[in-house]
C-alpha cells in the first residue's frame, strides 16, 4: 500500500520524523488541542460558503459550535479539550447578550468580567492543565465567545474588503491529487481559484487566519503549499502559476473614538475617565475670568474590523523542481522507515512538542491512540 501524504504531513516529517511517525503511523494525538486548528477550520468554511453565495455566517456558526476532536463530535463552547492562547481573548468585542449566554451556559449568576480575571490568575500559576474542570470550562466559554466575534468580524471584513476585488469565481476547494505512479499519493484542496481585480490570469488561493503578519515579499514564493497547488492545477486553470495567500489576522482593529458630549473635543486615546478640555470662562464685561475643566462625559463609538493582507506572486519553475524532488526524497524516506529525532525542533517558541514527554521520559500520559478514520 502506497503512501498518502499532504502539505501538512510533509511538513511534520520536515519538522521531526519521529512526530510524523507517532501522529499518523502510531496514531497517537494529545489529549488538548490548540483553538487555532478549530477557528481556523469554522473561517475557512464560512468563506468557502461566501464564495458560493452561501450564509457564511451561519455556516461560521455551525462549524466553530461542533466539530471533531480525536475522532469524537464535540459541543466547542464548553470542551475542555481545547486550549486557548492568552491573545484570544478579548472582553472589549463582546456583546451584553454573550455575557448573558455565558452565564446562561455555566449556570452563574455573579460578575463574569470579574470572576474570569480570577480564572486567568489561577491559569497564570497552576497551568491550564492542573485547573479544576469547572474552571477549564469557565475559561473556555469565554474565549469561544471572544473568538466567535472575531470570527463574525473577519468574515464581515473579508465581505466588504476582499469579496469586491474577486472579478470570477473558478472554483473553490478545488481538489488537489499527485500520483507517482506507484501507488504513492499527495491531496489536498486548494480553498479557491479566482479571477482577482484587471488580472485576468486565474490565481490559486490558500486562505489562513493568524494572529501574526506574513512576509508580504517571501512567504508565497517560499511556500510548499502553493508551490504543489500550482503543480497540480496549473493545467487545469490556464497554465497559471499566480498563487496568494489570504491572511485574516485574529488581532482586531477596535477603531474606538471618544468624543465628548458637552463640548464636543475628540479624546480618542486619551485615557481621562472624562473630557480634560480647558473651557474658558467668559464675563459679562467681555473679558475672560480663566477657564475650567469641561468633565463631560465621552460619547465612545466602536468600530471593529480585521486587520487582512492579500500577498499575490508568481510561484518560479525552480521552486516548483525542488519542492516536487524534495517531496519524492520524504517519500521515499517514509516508505523506508527512516524516523529520525530532529532534536532541534523539540522547543518551539509556542512550548515543547506535543511528543516530548514520550520521547525524553518515556511518557505517555496526555496522549490517545486516534481511532482509524472510516471511508
Amino acid at each position: 500500500m502506497g503512501n498518502r501524504l499532504s502539505h501538512s504531513s510533509t511538513s511534520r516529517y520536515q519538522t521531526c520524523p519521529t512526530s510524523f511517525k507517532y501522529h499518523y503511523i502510531d496514531r497517537l494525538r494529545s489529549t488538548t488541542m490548540s483553538s487555532a486548528l478549530f477557528f481556523g477550520t469554522a473561517v475557512d468554511n464560512a468563506i468557502t460558503a461566501m464564495i458560493k453565495n452561501e450564509d457564511a455566517e451561519l455556516t461560521f456558526k455551525s462549524f466553530w459550535e461542533f466539530q471533531d476532536v480525536n475522532g469524537s463530535r464535540e459541543y466547542l463552547p464548553t470542551s475542555t479539550s481545547i486550549v486557548y492562547a492568552n491573545s484570544d481573548v478579548d472582553s472589549d468585542l463582546l456583546l451584553e447578550q454573550d455575557y448573558e449566554e455565558i452565564a446562561r451556559i455555566l449556570e452563574f449568576s455573579g460578575d463574569i468580567a470579574s470572576e474570569i480575571d480570577e480564572v486567568y490568575k489561577e491559569k497564570e500559576y497552576l497551568g491550564f492543565d492542573n485547573l479544576p474542570h469547572d474552571r477549564k470550562v469557565f475559561l473556555n466559554v469565554y474565549n469561544w465567545f471572544c473568538l466567535y466575534r472575531k470570527g463574525l468580524i473577519m468574515i464581515k471584513t473579508f465581505r466588504k474588503e476582499i469579496l469586491p476585488n474577486i472579478t470570477e469565481v473558478l472554483g473553490s476547494q478545488v481538489p488537489v491529487k499527485l500520483d507517482n505512479g506507484a501507488g504513492d499519493l499527495i491531496t489536498g484542496f486548494a480553498d479557491f481559484v479566482v479571477r482577482w481585480q484587471d488580472d485576468p490570469t486565474p490565481i490559486i488561493f490558500d486562505l489562513k487566519t493568524s494572529s501574526r503578519d506574513y512576509d508580504e515579499k517571501m512567504s508565497v514564493i517560499t511556500s510548499a503549499q502553493l508551490t504543489l497547488y500550482v503543480h497540480a492545477l496549473s493545467e487545469q486553470f490556464e497554465n497559471t502559476r499566480r498563487a496568494g495567500y489570504i491572511v485574516l489576522n485574529k488581532h482586531i482593529r477596535k477603531n474606538k473614538t471618544k468624543i465628548c458630549s458637552v463640548c464636543g473635543n475628540d479624546g480618542s486615546g486619551a485615557r481621562h475617565k472624562t473630557c480634560a478640555a480647558e473651557i474658558v470662562q467668559p464675563t459679562s464685561a467681555g473679558t475672560t475670568a480663566g477657564s475650567t475643566r469641561c468633565n463631560g462625559a465621552w460619547k465612545e463609538t466602536f468600530k471593529p474590523e480585521a486587520k487582512f493582507q492579500v500577498i499575490i506572486d508568481e510561484i518560479p519553475l525552480q521552486t516548483e523542481n525542488i519542492v516536487i524532488e524534495n517531496m519524492g526524497v520524504i517519500n521515499e524516506a517514509i516508505s523506508t522507515g527512516v524516523f529520525h529525532r530532529n532534536l532541534g525542533s523539540c522547543i518551539q517558541p509556542w512550548g515543547p512538542c506535543t511528543f516530548f514527554d514520550l520521547c525524553y521520559k518515556n511518557d505517555s500520559r496526555g496522549l490517545v491512540k486516534a481511532e482509524e478514520k472510516k471511508s
